[in-house]
Formats: structure tokens, sequence, C-alpha cells
């Protein structure tokens, strides 16, 4: 074994030990700042940026499968906010921080699409 393929051994090792630590960061971090942009709304409020933000990304979903734009994650994230903020708008919300929308989107794709990590998420839990 030459040296470019024990780096490259190295690296790939690396790689897979901090890939699921640095995607486990995100996933946090997304959801501290999707609940700090929800502690500064009412009820209302509230519900309209979730609901808004879980229509863009599935509307998003069908319309990269059924062809109307590429199936690939930079056009659905920048459809599903267009849509989050047509919406948003519409409703009378006014305009939201898009930064702040992308993290929401984001969040709520790995909400949507992530696999189950335990058999208790697959099956219902029975109360006794």
């Amino acid at each position: 074994m030459d040296w470019g393929e024990l780096i490259q051994v190295i690296l790939e090792t690396v790689l897979a030990l901090l890939l699921p630590i640095l995607i486990g960061c995100a996933v946090t971090w997304l959801r501290a700042r999707q609940k700090e942009i929800m502690a500064g709304l009412t009820d209302s409020q509230r519900w309209m940026l979730t609901e808004a933000v879980e229509v863009a990304v599935k509307a998003a979903e069908q319309s990269g499968l059924a062809g109307h734009i590429e199936n690939l994650a930079g056009e659905k994230k920048r459809f599903a906010i267009d849509a989050a903020e047509r919406y948003l708008l519409s409703a009378g919300l006014g305009s939201v921080d898009l930064g702040v929308l992308a993290d929401m989107i984001e969040a709520e794709v790995y909400r949507q699409f992530r696999t189950p990590d335990t058999l208790t998420e697959i099956l219902p839990v029975r109360s006794r």
C-alpha cells in the first residue's frame, strides 16, 4: 500500500466517524434555532409559520418528483423558501428573514424525510 492509499483510507475512516457527529450537531442547532424563532411569535403566527414551512417542503418534494423543478436539493430548497414566503405574505404575516425560513425548512426536511432511529418511532406505543 502506498502513501496515497494509506492517507485515503485514514481520511475515509475519520470522515465516517465524524459525519454522524456533525449531522447530530447540525440537527441540534436547527432545533434550537427553530425554538428561538418560535419564542417571539404569537400562537397564531407560530401555527401559520409551521404550516407554511410544512406545506412548502411537501410541495417542493412533489414538484421535484413530478419534474416541474429539478429534483435536486438546492432547487427544492429554493422552491420551498419561495412558496413559504409567498404564503406568509399572502396570509398577512409580513416579511420573514429568508435565513430563518431556510433554517426552518432544513429542520422540516429532516423531520419529514429522516429514517426512524428506533422501533418505537416506527410502531405506535401502546398505553396499558
